[in-house]
């Protein structure tokens, strides 16, 4: 992956972690590169624990993340944001 490749997914999915948290709503989009680098972008991005799990939605892999509230007054299982990625197949 290049360099500029890596900023054009990181600043989606900043895009789209910003409007999830400010509308309180699961964002939905869509990117050429594979689930491992979406995943080092959001990693890069974000510094709360992040969960995922990889499915799959007519053939298409796609990939639902969150990021995890961990303050003391957080119930489990309280997320910051919401992602599902969808990627172009190779």
């Amino acid at each position: 992956m290049t360099k500029k490749s890596l900023e054009r997914i990181k600043s989606k999915i900043a895009n789209a972690i910003e409007r999830s948290e400010s509308h309180n709503e699961i964002v939905f989009l869509k990117i050429d590169n594979g689930w491992l680098d979406a995943l080092s972008a959001i990693n890069k991005l974000t510094d709360c624990e992040t969960d995922y799990v990889l499915t799959e939605h007519r053939g298409n892999p796609q990939m639902e993340v969150w990021g995890i509230d961990e303050h003391e007054d957080a119930e489990e299982g309280d997320m910051l944001w919401r992602l599902n990625i969808s990627f172009a197949k190779t």
